[in-house]
């Protein structure tokens, strides 16, 4: 939903979409949030950066933009490369560890993270009041897919890139 899609005749391209009303206030970093919350937006932006289908162009005009944003709320630019390390060691350590999954309880986070902090086991936090459980219709009998307002995902039948969007009528 922050991508801007550009159609040519042999190929699509894509860019990182900011509204013009968008302002660069994240929490800054004097603020007296934890730390995980005062990172969470420069995660994001990174990660989006990173894991996009954009051009080489637009992920340094991106990186200029989080630098600018990472400036303006008092952190130092050596963030980004702190964050981005950080990133690719825990990519990697990832990738040999087990998981174990924990209903979400704001009070208990912390510890239960904690303790499992020198494991060979990858916490995962899930709720069960998520979109999809919220969306999907409560009684037995399924409607027609196009019946429905709400939000829709399309899959391109070329390239298999998926779009979601949000209508609030009938799909005709």
């Amino acid at each position: 939903m922050d991508l801007t899609i550009k159609k040519t005749t042999n190929e699509m391209a894509f860019n990182i979409h900011r509204k013009p009303t968008t302002f660069d206030n994240i929490i800054p970093n004097d603020s007296c949030h934890p730390s995980e919350q005062k990172l969470a937006a420069i995660r994001y932006f990174i990660n989006r950066i990173d894991t996009y289908d954009i051009g080489h162009a637009e992920k340094q005009r991106e990186t200029e933009i989080l630098k600018h944003i990472i400036c303006n709320n008092t952190f130092h630019t050596s963030i980004l490369s702190r964050i981005r390390n950080n990133k690719t060691k825990l990519d990697s350590e990832n990738q040999r560890k087990r998981r174990a999954r924990f209903t979400y309880i704001r009070k208990e986070k912390r510890r239960i993270t904690m303790l499992f902090k020198n494991t060979n086991v990858r916490i995962e936090f899930t709720t069960s009041n998520n979109l999809g459980k919220l969306l999907s219709p409560r009684d037995a009998k399924k409607s027609e897919t196009c019946d429905k307002n709400g939000a829709y995902q399309l899959k391109c039948p070329t390239c298999h890139k998926k779009y979601v969007g949000q209508t609030g009528v009938r799909f005709a």
